[in-house]
Protein backbone atom coordinates (compact mmCIF):
# COMPACT_ATOMS: atom_id res chain seq x y z
CA UNK A 1 0.00 0.00 0.00
CA UNK A 2 1.50 3.26 -1.24
CA UNK A 3 0.41 6.79 0.16
CA UNK A 4 0.42 9.85 -1.72
CA UNK A 5 0.13 12.99 -0.30
CA UNK A 6 -2.88 15.07 -0.49
CA UNK A 7 -1.11 17.51 -2.62
CA UNK A 8 -1.03 16.34 -6.26
CA UNK A 9 2.59 16.02 -8.04
CA UNK A 10 4.12 15.98 -4.77
CA UNK A 11 4.76 12.38 -3.08
CA UNK A 12 6.00 10.42 -0.29
CA UNK A 13 6.33 7.51 1.41
CA UNK A 14 2.68 7.31 1.73
CA UNK A 15 -0.28 6.91 -0.86
CA UNK A 16 -2.57 9.85 0.25
CA UNK A 17 -3.72 12.55 -1.84
CA UNK A 18 -5.25 14.92 -0.39
CA UNK A 19 -5.89 18.71 -0.09
CA UNK A 20 -5.11 20.33 3.19
CA UNK A 21 -2.87 22.80 5.36
CA UNK A 22 -2.64 26.19 6.95
CA UNK A 23 -0.16 29.41 7.90
CA UNK A 24 3.54 29.63 8.85
CA UNK A 25 5.86 30.53 11.27
CA UNK A 26 5.24 31.33 15.58
CA UNK A 27 5.59 28.02 17.67
CA UNK A 28 2.12 25.79 18.18
CA UNK A 29 0.51 26.26 20.90
CA UNK A 30 -0.05 22.83 23.17
CA UNK A 31 -2.36 21.68 25.44
CA UNK A 32 -3.62 17.90 25.65
CA UNK A 33 -2.63 16.77 22.73
CA UNK A 34 -4.11 20.19 20.52
CA UNK A 35 -1.75 21.85 17.98
CA UNK A 36 -3.02 25.65 17.00
CA UNK A 37 -1.72 27.37 13.76
CA UNK A 38 -0.41 30.87 13.33
CA UNK A 39 -2.83 33.71 13.50
CA UNK A 40 -4.15 33.76 10.35
CA UNK A 41 -4.29 37.16 8.18
CA UNK A 42 -7.79 38.63 7.69
CA UNK A 43 -8.49 38.47 3.68
CA UNK A 44 -10.57 41.25 3.39
CA UNK A 45 -7.84 43.58 2.36
CA UNK A 46 -6.14 41.52 -0.26
CA UNK A 47 -8.74 39.88 -1.53
CA UNK A 48 -11.60 40.94 -4.30
CA UNK A 49 -15.07 39.32 -5.48
CA UNK A 50 -13.83 38.77 -8.42
CA UNK A 51 -9.93 37.41 -7.01
CA UNK A 52 -12.04 35.05 -4.54
CA UNK A 53 -14.22 34.09 -7.26
CA UNK A 54 -11.18 33.03 -9.06
CA UNK A 55 -10.10 31.27 -6.68
CA UNK A 56 -13.53 29.14 -6.10
CA UNK A 57 -13.21 28.26 -10.10
CA UNK A 58 -9.39 26.91 -9.95
CA UNK A 59 -9.27 25.28 -6.32
CA UNK A 60 -8.67 21.53 -6.34
CA UNK A 61 -10.89 19.18 -4.22
CA UNK A 62 -9.11 17.76 -1.27
CA UNK A 63 -8.62 14.15 -1.28
CA UNK A 64 -7.00 11.60 0.63
CA UNK A 65 -6.81 8.21 -0.84
CA UNK A 66 -4.88 4.76 0.12
CA UNK A 67 -4.36 1.81 -2.69
CA UNK A 68 -5.81 -1.55 -1.39
CA UNK A 69 -3.65 -3.54 -3.91
CA UNK A 70 -0.93 -4.51 -1.17
CA UNK A 71 -1.10 -6.49 1.52
CA UNK A 72 0.82 -4.37 3.63
CA UNK A 73 1.87 -0.86 3.94
CA UNK A 74 4.55 1.36 2.87
CA UNK A 75 5.48 3.91 5.08
CA UNK A 76 3.36 5.08 8.01
CA UNK A 77 1.34 1.97 8.73
CA UNK A 78 -2.77 1.90 9.34
CA UNK A 79 -3.44 1.24 12.78
CA UNK A 80 -4.96 -1.32 14.53
CA UNK A 81 -8.05 -0.97 16.19
CA UNK A 82 -9.01 -2.63 19.62
CA UNK A 83 -11.93 -2.29 22.08
CA UNK A 84 -14.53 0.74 20.78
CA UNK A 85 -15.68 2.63 23.89
CA UNK A 86 -19.09 2.17 25.23
CA UNK A 87 -20.12 4.80 27.37
CA UNK A 88 -22.81 6.96 26.18
CA UNK A 89 -21.80 9.96 23.56
CA UNK A 90 -21.36 13.27 25.34
CA UNK A 91 -22.33 15.66 23.05
CA UNK A 92 -23.17 19.99 23.21
CA UNK A 93 -26.56 21.02 21.73
CA UNK A 94 -26.27 22.97 18.51
CA UNK A 95 -28.76 26.25 17.39
CA UNK A 96 -31.48 26.61 14.77
CA UNK A 97 -29.98 29.99 13.89
CA UNK A 98 -32.74 33.25 13.09
CA UNK A 99 -36.19 31.99 11.42
CA UNK A 100 -35.88 32.28 7.60
CA UNK A 101 -38.88 35.31 7.47
CA UNK A 102 -36.76 37.00 10.06
CA UNK A 103 -33.38 37.11 7.55
CA UNK A 104 -35.04 37.21 3.66
CA UNK A 105 -38.34 39.29 2.95
CA UNK A 106 -41.54 36.69 1.32
CA UNK A 107 -40.76 37.69 -2.51
CA UNK A 108 -36.42 36.95 -1.73
CA UNK A 109 -37.95 33.79 -0.09
CA UNK A 110 -40.43 32.70 -3.15
CA UNK A 111 -37.34 33.09 -5.24
CA UNK A 112 -35.11 31.41 -3.10
CA UNK A 113 -37.60 28.01 -3.25
CA UNK A 114 -37.80 28.51 -6.80
CA UNK A 115 -34.16 27.95 -7.39
CA UNK A 116 -34.49 25.01 -5.54
CA UNK A 117 -37.19 24.18 -7.20
CA UNK A 118 -35.44 24.14 -10.63
CA UNK A 119 -32.31 22.75 -9.61
CA UNK A 120 -33.79 19.48 -8.54
CA UNK A 121 -35.75 19.41 -11.61
CA UNK A 122 -32.53 20.25 -13.79
CA UNK A 123 -30.24 17.73 -11.38
CA UNK A 124 -30.32 14.32 -13.95
CA UNK A 125 -29.60 10.90 -12.56
CA UNK A 126 -27.04 9.42 -10.42
CA UNK A 127 -26.16 5.61 -10.15
CA UNK A 128 -28.25 3.49 -8.72
CA UNK A 129 -25.38 1.19 -8.17
CA UNK A 130 -25.73 1.57 -4.27
CA UNK A 131 -22.36 -0.92 -2.81
CA UNK A 132 -18.94 -1.20 -3.97
CA UNK A 133 -17.61 -3.92 -5.98
CA UNK A 134 -17.83 -7.18 -3.55
CA UNK A 135 -19.77 -5.28 -0.97
CA UNK A 136 -23.45 -6.39 -1.96
CA UNK A 137 -25.41 -7.54 0.80
CA UNK A 138 -23.13 -6.63 3.42
CA UNK A 139 -23.05 -3.60 5.70
CA UNK A 140 -21.58 -0.87 3.34
CA UNK A 141 -24.61 -0.46 1.52
CA UNK A 142 -25.37 3.11 1.08
CA UNK A 143 -28.07 5.73 -0.29
CA UNK A 144 -26.67 8.91 -1.96
CA UNK A 145 -28.81 11.91 -3.00
CA UNK A 146 -28.80 15.85 -4.02
CA UNK A 147 -29.84 17.67 -1.04
CA UNK A 148 -32.31 19.66 -2.31
CA UNK A 149 -30.91 23.39 -2.40
CA UNK A 150 -33.29 24.49 0.16
CA UNK A 151 -30.27 26.33 2.26
CA UNK A 152 -32.47 29.52 3.14
CA UNK A 153 -32.95 26.37 6.07
CA UNK A 154 -31.31 24.59 9.14
CA UNK A 155 -29.13 22.48 9.62
CA UNK A 156 -28.30 22.13 5.96
CA UNK A 157 -27.19 26.55 5.90
CA UNK A 158 -24.51 25.42 8.59
CA UNK A 159 -22.94 23.15 5.96
CA UNK A 160 -20.36 24.71 3.18
CA UNK A 161 -17.61 24.95 0.95
CA UNK A 162 -14.15 25.20 2.68
CA UNK A 163 -11.28 27.15 0.23
CA UNK A 164 -7.52 27.04 1.59
CA UNK A 165 -4.16 27.82 0.34
CA UNK A 166 -2.20 25.13 1.17
CA UNK A 167 1.47 25.11 2.21
CA UNK A 168 2.52 24.53 -1.40
CA UNK A 169 1.04 27.69 -2.34
CA UNK A 170 -1.98 26.20 -4.31
CA UNK A 171 -5.77 26.18 -3.36
CA UNK A 172 -7.79 23.84 -2.43
CA UNK A 173 -11.55 22.80 -1.79
CA UNK A 174 -12.88 20.45 1.47
CA UNK A 175 -16.80 20.41 3.07
CA UNK A 176 -16.83 22.02 6.60
CA UNK A 177 -19.59 22.82 9.05
CA UNK A 178 -20.43 25.36 11.61
CA UNK A 179 -20.44 23.98 15.47
CA UNK A 180 -20.79 27.66 16.99
CA UNK A 181 -20.91 30.83 16.04
CA UNK A 182 -17.94 31.02 15.00
CA UNK A 183 -16.54 27.95 14.52
CA UNK A 184 -16.22 25.20 12.27
CA UNK A 185 -15.23 21.80 12.06
CA UNK A 186 -13.73 19.47 9.50
CA UNK A 187 -11.02 17.13 8.36
CA UNK A 188 -7.40 17.43 9.75
CA UNK A 189 -6.18 17.41 5.95
CA UNK A 190 -8.08 20.81 5.27
CA UNK A 191 -5.57 22.44 7.52
CA UNK A 192 -2.32 21.14 7.85
CA UNK A 193 -0.10 18.63 5.67
CA UNK A 194 -0.33 15.77 7.99
CA UNK A 195 2.46 14.22 9.53
CA UNK A 196 4.87 17.20 8.68
CA UNK A 197 5.48 17.80 12.38
CA UNK A 198 6.81 21.15 11.73
CA UNK A 199 4.45 24.81 11.47
CA UNK A 200 5.50 24.84 8.18
CA UNK A 201 2.61 22.31 7.21
CA UNK A 202 -0.26 25.16 7.98
CA UNK A 203 -2.55 26.39 5.36
CA UNK A 204 -1.57 30.18 4.55
CA UNK A 205 -5.45 31.29 4.27
CA UNK A 206 -8.63 30.21 3.87
CA UNK A 207 -12.68 31.37 3.91
CA UNK A 208 -15.49 29.04 4.67
CA UNK A 209 -18.90 29.80 2.54
CA UNK A 210 -21.93 28.22 4.68
CA UNK A 211 -24.87 27.14 2.06
CA UNK A 212 -22.94 27.06 -0.92
CA UNK A 213 -24.62 26.20 -3.98
CA UNK A 214 -23.25 27.76 -7.36
CA UNK A 215 -26.41 26.52 -9.16
CA UNK A 216 -28.20 29.81 -7.72
CA UNK A 217 -26.52 32.50 -9.25
CA UNK A 218 -24.34 33.58 -5.98
CA UNK A 219 -22.72 30.81 -4.97
CA UNK A 220 -22.03 33.05 -1.14
CA UNK A 221 -25.61 33.63 -0.78
CA UNK A 222 -25.35 34.23 3.17
CA UNK A 223 -21.76 35.63 2.55
CA UNK A 224 -18.43 33.88 3.68
CA UNK A 225 -16.12 34.29 6.69
CA UNK A 226 -12.58 34.31 6.81
CA UNK A 227 -10.30 31.88 8.80
CA UNK A 228 -8.69 33.54 11.64
CA UNK A 229 -6.79 30.25 13.25
CA UNK A 230 -6.71 26.85 12.79
CA UNK A 231 -6.30 23.90 15.57
CA UNK A 232 -5.99 20.14 14.72
CA UNK A 233 -5.23 16.50 16.73
CA UNK A 234 -1.29 15.94 17.79
CA UNK A 235 -1.83 12.75 15.92
CA UNK A 236 -2.41 14.37 12.86
CA UNK A 237 0.35 16.99 13.16
CA UNK A 238 2.91 14.60 14.02
CA UNK A 239 1.90 10.88 12.05
CA UNK A 240 -0.63 11.79 9.45
CA UNK A 241 -1.76 8.26 9.37
CA UNK A 242 -4.81 6.93 7.65
CA UNK A 243 -7.24 5.24 9.48
CA UNK A 244 -5.77 6.71 12.18
CA UNK A 245 -9.34 8.15 14.71
CA UNK A 246 -7.45 12.00 14.56
CA UNK A 247 -8.29 13.31 10.81
CA UNK A 248 -9.84 16.41 12.67
CA UNK A 249 -9.71 19.90 13.25
CA UNK A 250 -11.77 22.76 13.87
CA UNK A 251 -11.17 27.05 12.80
CA UNK A 252 -12.42 30.06 13.99
CA UNK A 253 -14.10 32.06 11.39
CA UNK A 254 -14.24 36.11 10.72
CA UNK A 255 -17.48 37.80 10.47
CA UNK A 256 -19.73 37.36 7.82
CA UNK A 257 -18.89 39.62 4.21
CA UNK A 258 -19.99 39.81 0.70
CA UNK A 259 -23.41 38.26 1.29
CA UNK A 260 -26.63 38.36 -1.19
CA UNK A 261 -28.84 39.74 1.46
CA UNK A 262 -25.86 42.02 3.18
CA UNK A 263 -28.50 43.58 5.40
CA UNK A 264 -29.30 41.00 7.50
CA UNK A 265 -25.88 39.14 7.77
CA UNK A 266 -22.79 41.25 6.35
CA UNK A 267 -20.95 41.86 9.63
CA UNK A 268 -22.12 38.84 12.19
CA UNK A 269 -20.75 35.66 13.27
CA UNK A 270 -21.75 33.14 11.02
CA UNK A 271 -23.57 30.42 13.44
CA UNK A 272 -25.50 33.25 15.33
CA UNK A 273 -27.67 34.05 12.19
CA UNK A 274 -27.38 30.50 9.99
CA UNK A 275 -27.35 28.26 13.24
CA UNK A 276 -24.88 25.54 13.68
CA UNK A 277 -25.12 21.88 14.32
CA UNK A 278 -24.50 19.83 17.94
CA UNK A 279 -21.74 17.80 17.88
CA UNK A 280 -20.02 15.04 20.04
CA UNK A 281 -16.68 15.69 22.10
CA UNK A 282 -16.92 12.29 23.90
CA UNK A 283 -17.39 8.22 23.48
CA UNK A 284 -18.17 8.98 19.33
CA UNK A 285 -16.30 5.87 17.98
CA UNK A 286 -19.85 3.77 18.15
CA UNK A 287 -20.42 0.42 16.03
CA UNK A 288 -23.46 0.03 13.98
CA UNK A 289 -23.92 3.85 13.87
CA UNK A 290 -26.57 5.36 11.43
CA UNK A 291 -24.78 8.53 9.95
CA UNK A 292 -25.75 10.63 7.05
CA UNK A 293 -22.82 12.47 5.33
CA UNK A 294 -22.50 16.05 3.79
CA UNK A 295 -20.43 17.19 1.52
CA UNK A 296 -19.12 18.23 -2.03
CA UNK A 297 -17.68 15.89 -3.38
CA UNK A 298 -16.44 16.44 -6.90
CA UNK A 299 -17.70 13.32 -8.36
CA UNK A 300 -21.41 14.20 -8.03
CA UNK A 301 -22.43 17.08 -9.74
CA UNK A 302 -19.09 18.85 -9.95
CA UNK A 303 -19.12 19.66 -6.16
CA UNK A 304 -21.22 22.73 -7.01
CA UNK A 305 -24.21 21.92 -4.63
CA UNK A 306 -24.40 20.02 -1.20
CA UNK A 307 -25.09 15.88 -1.69
CA UNK A 308 -25.92 13.56 0.98
CA UNK A 309 -25.06 9.72 1.69
CA UNK A 310 -27.09 7.64 4.52
CA UNK A 311 -25.02 4.94 5.16
CA UNK A 312 -24.39 2.36 8.35
CA UNK A 313 -20.93 2.87 10.66
CA UNK A 314 -18.92 0.25 11.79
CA UNK A 315 -15.60 1.09 13.74
CA UNK A 316 -13.09 -2.07 14.72
CA UNK A 317 -14.26 -4.35 11.97
CA UNK A 318 -11.67 -5.99 9.26
CA UNK A 319 -11.66 -3.74 6.64
CA UNK A 320 -12.59 -5.31 3.44
CA UNK A 321 -10.08 -4.82 0.96
CA UNK A 322 -7.43 -5.33 3.61
CA UNK A 323 -9.14 -7.89 6.42
CA UNK A 324 -5.77 -7.83 8.17
CA UNK A 325 -6.34 -4.59 9.73
CA UNK A 326 -9.59 -2.77 11.56
CA UNK A 327 -10.62 0.45 11.02
CA UNK A 328 -9.63 3.06 13.64
CA UNK A 329 -12.20 5.46 11.86
CA UNK A 330 -15.89 4.84 11.23
CA UNK A 331 -15.82 2.61 8.07
CA UNK A 332 -18.78 3.08 5.78
CA UNK A 333 -20.06 2.69 2.05
CA UNK A 334 -19.85 5.91 0.02
CA UNK A 335 -19.62 6.80 -3.64
CA UNK A 336 -18.20 10.72 -2.50
CA UNK A 337 -14.78 11.62 -3.74
CA UNK A 338 -12.32 14.54 -3.79
CA UNK A 339 -14.07 17.27 -2.16
CA UNK A 340 -16.32 15.98 0.35
CA UNK A 341 -13.43 15.72 3.00
CA UNK A 342 -14.25 17.28 6.23
CA UNK A 343 -17.60 16.80 5.54
CA UNK A 344 -19.90 16.07 8.52
CA UNK A 345 -21.51 12.79 9.97
CA UNK A 346 -24.66 13.55 11.77
CA UNK A 347 -26.78 11.51 13.84
CA UNK A 348 -30.59 11.76 13.29
CA UNK A 349 -30.35 14.80 10.97
CA UNK A 350 -33.41 16.71 10.46
CA UNK A 351 -36.99 17.22 12.33
CA UNK A 352 -39.22 14.72 13.87
CA UNK A 353 -41.93 14.59 16.67
CA UNK A 354 -40.98 11.52 18.64
CA UNK A 355 -43.33 10.20 20.64
CA UNK A 356 -43.01 9.71 24.58
CA UNK A 357 -44.45 6.63 24.75
CA UNK A 358 -41.29 4.92 22.77
CA UNK A 359 -38.27 4.78 24.15
CA UNK A 360 -35.66 5.60 22.30
CA UNK A 361 -31.90 5.01 23.30
CA UNK A 362 -30.32 8.33 21.31
CA UNK A 363 -32.85 10.93 20.33
CA UNK A 364 -30.51 14.03 20.32
CA UNK A 365 -30.80 15.64 16.84
CA UNK A 366 -28.33 16.94 14.08
CA UNK A 367 -25.20 16.03 15.58
CA UNK A 368 -21.72 15.85 14.25
CA UNK A 369 -19.75 12.23 15.41
CA UNK A 370 -17.33 12.20 13.02
CA UNK A 371 -16.00 14.03 9.82
CA UNK A 372 -15.01 12.76 6.06
CA UNK A 373 -11.39 11.92 6.27
CA UNK A 374 -10.22 8.99 3.39
CA UNK A 375 -11.24 6.49 0.44
CA UNK A 376 -9.48 4.17 -1.98
CA UNK A 377 -8.00 4.86 -5.20
CA UNK A 378 -9.77 1.84 -6.54
CA UNK A 379 -13.18 4.23 -6.48
CA UNK A 380 -14.93 1.14 -7.80
CA UNK A 381 -14.56 0.01 -3.48
CA UNK A 382 -16.88 2.74 -2.64
CA UNK A 383 -15.65 2.16 0.87
CA UNK A 384 -14.84 5.67 2.85
CA UNK A 385 -13.51 6.87 6.47
CA UNK A 386 -14.41 8.98 8.42
CA UNK A 387 -13.06 10.04 11.94
CA UNK A 388 -14.69 10.53 15.02
CA UNK A 389 -14.37 13.29 16.47
CA UNK A 390 -13.22 12.13 20.07
CA UNK A 391 -10.92 9.62 18.13
CA UNK A 392 -11.07 6.00 18.93
CA UNK A 393 -10.57 6.02 22.64
CA UNK A 394 -11.14 9.85 23.08
CA UNK A 395 -7.49 10.18 22.15
CA UNK A 396 -8.22 13.53 20.21
CA UNK A 397 -9.20 15.78 23.26
CA UNK A 398 -12.05 16.69 21.22
CA UNK A 399 -13.35 19.23 24.42
CA UNK A 400 -9.87 20.49 24.77
CA UNK A 401 -9.76 21.08 21.03
CA UNK A 402 -13.38 22.84 20.82
CA UNK A 403 -12.52 25.21 24.15
CA UNK A 404 -9.45 26.27 22.43
CA UNK A 405 -10.85 27.56 19.63
CA UNK A 406 -14.22 29.00 22.06
CA UNK A 407 -11.47 30.98 23.98
CA UNK A 408 -9.99 32.47 21.34
CA UNK A 409 -13.22 33.48 19.68
CA UNK A 410 -14.02 34.75 22.68
CA UNK A 411 -10.75 37.33 22.57
CA UNK A 412 -11.51 37.30 19.25
CA UNK A 413 -15.55 38.89 19.59
CA UNK A 414 -16.10 38.71 23.33
CA UNK A 415 -17.54 36.56 26.27
CA UNK A 416 -21.05 36.31 24.59
CA UNK A 417 -19.67 34.84 21.08
CA UNK A 418 -19.10 31.27 22.85
CA UNK A 419 -19.21 28.72 25.50
CA UNK A 420 -17.04 26.40 26.90
CA UNK A 421 -17.99 22.56 27.26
Amino acid sequence: MTIQTRFPGRLSALSVAAALGMALSAMPALAQGIMASPEQPMMRTTMSQAQMAEIMAIAQPADQVFAADRAAPTGRTMRAATAAPLADPMIAEGFAGLPTRMMVDESALRELQAEADAAVAASGGMSTDDAGIGNADTIYHYSDALVPPQYFQWPYRSIGKYYFQASDNSWYSCSASLIHRAIIVTAGHCVFDGGRNNQSGWNLQGFFVPGYNANNGNSHLYGVCDIRMMYTTWGWYSEGDLNGGYDVAVAVCGRLRDARYAQNYNGYLPGGRLGYLGFCYMNCARNYFHLTQFGYPSNLYDGDVMTSGAHLSVIGQPLPPQPSLNGVDFVYGSSHSSGTSGGPHIANVGYMQEDPAIATYYSNRNVVFAVSSWGYTNRSIRISGASPLSGYNNTNWFRAMFNRACAQSRTYYGAWSCTNI
